[in-house]
């Protein structure tokens, strides 16, 4: 975003026009993309008042206060990450769930582990060990996925592409937590189980 200045209003230039010198240094580059002009006025409402005059002559222009602006960017923001942490933790609950029928499938070879002395912190660290394996794989494949889908539309819509690094970390430390907190205590309740039960169980 470049910062512009007014050089001189000429009576010459028609109504509602104006000159760019796109010789600039701050135009000249083939990422420019002129869309947006922010007005720096002593009087908000009435420069309002007086660009308000030509969306009747340019249906597509829009003209907006700075605080209106502001109040809109925020809502969008919260709506994005409102839309993000839904959507995530649908996700989570989808993958905590698949991994809990997965572990609770393997009751019959957890009770033959016990009966072959394994104790019941060996039964946890197998299970844990299992889920962390589980998960980096997904988010490993998922990283992928995603890199290439951002350079497929970086090749469609020019721009800079961003990775927040720190929201990938935070998502991935978020879902071993919880996975943690979910399946330790499963672990604990198989291991305290009979063994001749867990064996003879359908895994249902």
């Amino acid at each position: 975003m470049a910062t512009m200045e007014v050089s001189a209003v000429s009576d010459a230039v028609g109504n509602g026009e104006v000159l760019f010198d796109w010789q600039a240094k701050a135009l000249n580059t083939p990422a420019t993309n002129f869309n947006k002009a922010y007005v720096n006025a002593i009087d908000e409402s009435v420069t309002k008042s007086s660009l308000e005059s030509l969306t009747s002559m340019y249906p597509e222009l829009t003209v907006n206060t700075h605080a209106a602006s502001m109040e809109e960017a925020s809502d969008m923001f919260v709506q994005r990450w409102a839309i993000f942490i839904f959507v995530l933790i649908i996700l989570m609950a989808g993958v905590l769930n698949t991994l809990l029928n997965n572990i609770l499938a393997k009751r019959k070879e957890f009770a033959v582990l016990r009966t072959i002395g394994v104790r019941p912190m060996g039964i946890v660290k197998i299970i844990v060990t299992q889920i962390s394996f589980y998960l980096l794989l997904g988010l490993v494949f998922g990283t992928f996925c995603g890199l290439v889908f951002s350079l497929i539309v970086s090749l469609i819509d020019s721009g800079r592409v961003a990775i927040d690094f720190p929201l990938m970390w935070g998502v991935a430390a978020s879902m071993w937590f919880v996975s943690m907190f979910i399946f330790v205590p499963v672990g604990w309740v198989m291991e305290n189980k009979k063994i001749s039960t867990e064996i003879l169980s359908d895994n249902k």
